[in-house]
């Protein structure tokens, strides 16, 4: 983040790759708009966090027993359609082996002919990774 004082004494922020950039050639938002921008895309969709490079992982034993006290949007949501889905269609475990291994395989089929997801958090979408992922351990297992 490069921060300078602007001439009207206010701030200006900008990355610090447009640091030396003419102010002209560079998009302008207003406050109030930051945080549409910080959470989204230029499509409108969710923009995950970014993993910071140089920031080391913690030691296990420096980490609580809840690794994060407020659940992100989208793991509260993914774990609400988890339950929704076993709620509906009955817990995998009451499958049958052969039930479990053909919707494994159909899962797989469709995730193969879907293609990437427009947005990861969208797990309607068929072939959304994190849906994927759930039901490949479910019926792994």
């Amino acid at each position: 983040m490069h921060i300078q004082r602007d001439d009207d004494g206010g701030f200006e922020l900008r990355h610090v790759v447009d640091a030396e950039a003419n102010a002209d050639a560079l998009g302008q938002a207003q406050t109030a708009d930051l945080r549409s921008l910080a959470e989204t895309n230029a499509l409108g969709q969710f923009r995950p966090l970014k993993a910071v490079d140089d920031l080391l992982a913690e030691e296990p034993a420096q980490k609580s027993a809840i690794p994060c006290l407020e659940p992100c949007a989208l793991m509260l949501e993914f774990a609400r359609g988890v339950f929704r889905f076993e709620q509906q269609n009955g817990a995998i475990d009451d499958m049958t082996q052969e039930d479990q291994r053909s919707l494994l395989m159909a899962a797989e089929l469709a995730a193969e002919q879907a293609g990437e997801p427009k947005s990861e958090a969208d797990f309607a979408a068929p072939g959304n990774p994190r849906w994927m992922r759930y039901l490949r351990l479910r019926l792994g297992s």
